[in-house]
């Protein structure tokens, strides 16, 4: 499948809704025990950063907000150096960072049409 910038940015703000829906009230020390739902996530934000390194200059620049080195950088990390992966960075990450690149992603595919 030939996929469009508009196509990749979907797939972003789909990945990056998921681990949100369950995210609200969970500590770092519940989330840290949770296995199951690290490995999940950690899928998800390497679909994040995979279709990220897939944009084009100009799907990247419709998102300015978005730091799309450091979220490729991240993919990288978290594909080739898995048995680093930090617990508490890949909590931050979906805390902080996953909620502003979802709001920046969803008003870009919204000036879209």
């Amino acid at each position: 499948m030939d996929l469009d910038d508009t196509d990749r940015l979907r797939h972003i703000a789909d990945a990056a809704r998921k681990p949100l829906e369950h995210f609200d009230a969970v500590s770092l020390e519940a989330y840290a025990a949770d296995d199951y739902t690290i490995h999940a996530d950690v899928n998800l934000l390497t679909v994040i950063g995979e279709t990220a390194a897939q944009l084009t200059e100009v799907g990247r620049a419709t998102v300015p907000s978005v730091p799309w080195d450091k979220v490729i950088h991240m993919r990288h990390i978290l594909v080739h150096r898995y048995f680093e992966i930090d617990v508490p960075v890949v909590y931050s990450t979906l805390r902080e960072d996953v909620p502003n690149l979802l709001t920046a992603v969803e008003q870009a595919l919204k000036s879209r049409g």
